[in-house]
């Protein structure tokens, strides 16, 4: 599972789109704000998500506030999700982001010695039912079946997809050697699952590893087999990039980060999965932690968590730098003596 050190890093360290269409920005704000009340269906499960954040200053100095500390992620709408913001602890403002989440984003200028801010709020989520399509190696597309734009837009290079890699490159195409460099998509998204499964085992990380260190390693959790599978599948040409969510469930409490952050989870643990576009049917989670196994590689998909009522996505990375954003905001918080606490809850929601 992904810890909620990840989320947290990410959520304060992601760059605003200055030149983004102002039209995009009305749209996207006002559908967060404006229920889809005409589509509400009784069968529809509701919950509210709550969260709670509270940072200390321990240091000798007064901290002051970059956005880097008050920015965090709201549920996203989608087709089957929607959120609606309930209420907030303090002045805000709302902001999407380049990989167009919704952030939130509190208004406070400094913390004193040995003083502490807090900052929550709250979203109803309502869940539409929700069901993977049939699927079969036989049925699916091939590469050539991709739309250009879509593979152009997300098959690029990052820092947190190294697709130049020559290690990885060279995996990869030994990895697709072994279908007889088959150009059906599934069929080499399965084999690249496969190996990952096989070869990288499971090990929580209280930040994300890149997937150079996630394959010299052979471990990681959630994000960093995602993360893995991505890189290998654009450098095959196949668009894929990471959804983050949260699962309405388990409850614990954990500290990381040389205990300068403490997690509290209240019925919700967050996860991540990857988005791998595959013809005919477009968009499907690929899950390899919680729904692929070796037995049967598309269990990765039809069985992903995604397509459960329990749970909800929270954001997609499809441009910014998960990895780096996560370590280089870990160490800033350490080395500026600040300490979080972060709650999370979930409840079915009161009123239905």
């Amino acid at each position: 599972m992904v810890s909620m050190s990840k989320i947290l890093e990410n959520l304060s360290r992601i760059s605003k789109y200055q030149l983004f269409s102002v039209i995009i920005c009305i749209v996207i704000l006002l559908s967060f704000f404006f229920f889809f009340t005409t589509d509400t269906d009784s069968s529809n499960l509701k919950y509210v998500f709550t969260r709670k954040i509270t940072l200390t200053n321990k240091s000798e100095n007064i901290l002051h506030l970059s956005e880097n500390y008050t920015t965090f992620n709201l549920l996203m709408n989608s087709s089957w999700q929607m959120t609606q913001l309930l209420n907030a602890s303090s002045t805000f403002r709302l902001e999407i982001d380049k990989d167009l989440n919704p952030n939130i984003i509190f208004k406070a200028d400094s913390i004193q010695q040995g003083k502490n801010i807090s900052f929550s709020f709250s979203l109803q989520i309502e869940q539409r039912k929700r069901q993977h399509p049939i699927i079969t190696i036989l049925k699916s597309g091939k590469l050539s079946d991709i739309p250009s734009t879509i593979q152009k837009k997300y098959c690029q290079q990052s820092d947190t997809w190294p697709t130049k890699d020559d290690e990885i490159e060279q995996l990869t195409y030994q990895i697709w050697n072994k279908t007889g460099m088959s150009e059906n998509v599934l069929e080499i998204v399965c084999e690249l699952a496969d190996w990952i499964g096989i070869n990288v085992k499971s090990e929580s990380t209280d930040v994300p590893r890149h997937p150079i260190e996630t394959l010299k390693l052979r471990l990681g959790d959630c994000d960093d087999k995602a993360n893995l599978l991505i890189t290998m599948c654009r450098i095959l040409g196949i668009p894929s990039f990471l959804q983050v969510g949260c699962v309405y469930g388990n409850s614990r409490t954990e500290t990381s980060w040389d205990n300068h952050l403490t997690s509290i989870y209240n019925s919700v643990s967050f996860h991540a999965w990857a988005m791998i576009y595959i013809p005919p049917w477009g968009w499907l989670p690929f899950d390899m932690t919680m729904g692929w196994n070796k037995d049967n590689c598309i269990n990765g998909i039809i069985l992903a968590p995604a397509y459960g009522a329990n749970t909800f996505q929270l954001l997609n990375i499809t441009s910014i730098d998960w990895v780096g954003n996560s370590q280089r905001f870990k160490q800033q918080v350490i080395d500026n003596a600040i300490y979080f606490q972060d709650e999370a809850t979930i409840i079915t929601d009161p009123n239905t």
